[in-house]
Order: C-alpha cells, then sequence, then structure tokens
C-alpha cells in the first residue's frame, strides 16, 4: 500500500488532479490543438528532461554537457517538477484514472526502493525512465508503435507506470527537500494569473 506520510496524503493528491483538469480546460483558450493521451506522454517526458537538467545544473554544474540546442530554459528545481506533477495529472485526466489509486499498484518492494533512495540524481534518473516507459506503453495502446502486449496488459501497464512515475517525482522531490504541492500551487497561480492577461487582451 502506498505510505501517504513518506510523501503527499491520498487527499492532497486527489485535489492536485482536480485542480490540474480546471487548470487544463482554462488552458484551451490560450492554444489551438486537442491534447490527447499520447502528446501529453510526449509533453511529460519533455518536461522530465527539463527537471534533470535542472538538477545536474544544481548539483553538478561542471559535469553538465550539452551536445545541440540546449534541453530547455533552467526555470529552477521547484518550478520544473510542478511542471512534471502538472503534466502527470494531466494524463491522469486525459485516460479517466484516479492517479492516486495508481500508486497501490506499485510494490511494496518498488516502493521501499524509491523511498530508501537518497541520491536526488538518481531518484531523478529515475522519473526519467518511469516517465518514458509510461510514454512507450501509452504510445503502443494508440498505435504509435508495434503492439507487442495485449491491449489489457497494456492498459494495466501503463496504471502501473503512471503509479511509479508519481512515486518517482515524490522521491525526487523529497531527496531535493522540495514541497511539492507548495510549487504546485505557485505554478497554478501564475499560470491563472497569465491566462487571466491573455483574456484581457
Amino acid at each position: 500500500m502506498y505510505q501517504a506520510d513518506q510523501f503527499l496524503p491520498i487527499e492532497t493528491i486527489n485535489q492536485i488532479q482536480s485542480s490540474s483538469k480546471i487548470l487544463k480546460d482554462r488552458f484551451k483558450s490560450t492554444e489551438n490543438k486537442v491534447w490527447d493521451p499520447s502528446n501529453i506522454a510526449s509533453e511529460l517526458v519533455f518536461q522530465s528532461t527539463h527537471l534533470m537538467n535542472s538538477v545536474i545544473c544544481e548539483l553538478r554544474p561542471e559535469q553538465a554537457q550539452y551536445i545541440g540546442p540546449l534541453p530547455g530554459a533552467n526555470k529552477g528545481i521547484g518550478d520544473e517538477s510542478s511542471d512534471v506533477f502538472f503534466n502527470l495529472m494531466n494524463l491522469a485526466n486525459s485516460l479517466n484514472l484516479n492517479a492516486a489509486s495508481t500508486l497501490d499498484l506499485v510494490s511494496q518492494e518498488e516502493q521501499e526502493k524509491l523511498i530508501e533512495c537518497k541520491d536526488p540524481l538518481i531518484s531523478c534518473s529515475n522519473l526519467t525512465i518511469q516517465s518514458g516507459e509510461l510514454w512507450d506503453s501509452i504510445f503502443r495502446k494508440f498505435g504509435y508503435k508495434h503492439m507487442t502486449k495485449d491491449t489489457s496488459e497494456n492498459d494495466e501497464y501503463i496504471k502501473k507506470a503512471l503509479g511509479g512515475t508519481l512515486l518517482s517525482l515524490f522521491a525526487t522531490s523529497k531527496n531535493l527537500k522540495i514541497d511539492l504541492n507548495e510549487e504546485f500551487l505557485k505554478m497554478h497561480k501564475d499560470a491563472n494569473n497569465f491566462i487571466d492577461k491573455r483574456q484581457e487582451i
């Protein structure tokens, strides 16, 4: 079972998922495309790499190396974490899943490994890998890749991968000493202010 005392309480996760849906609906006024699970999953992977970039720049700046364009604006670890959280909640909403319920699909042993890991870089690496696994299974579901798993098996894997990604984000934020709920609330406020200004134009 999910150990809520280690990270965020279930009620808080549910509130954030509801708030994300409302915010995403508001963003429709500033966007000219429909966000389906496949492109939300792609955005989640993209935002996970932004977070990894921020963590490397913060903890190992002398080792940061880039080939080609920079991986994205480094807005800081807290801001990038909230972007990952928001996209993960958007993905759960687009799949009609309760994000908190997917946490229990991650085995006790896997949860303990995530909790016991104290290295922020390893935690963030786990998050990037998990979000990639989630993206892969969603692309298989919607026919963008060869289907190597039957539909029901893949649907269950999507739920588990979503739970694993969420737990990896929690573990990363804990190791980085980030209040993920606080960062989400700041992002939510800033995003609403941005939308308000766009609607005034």
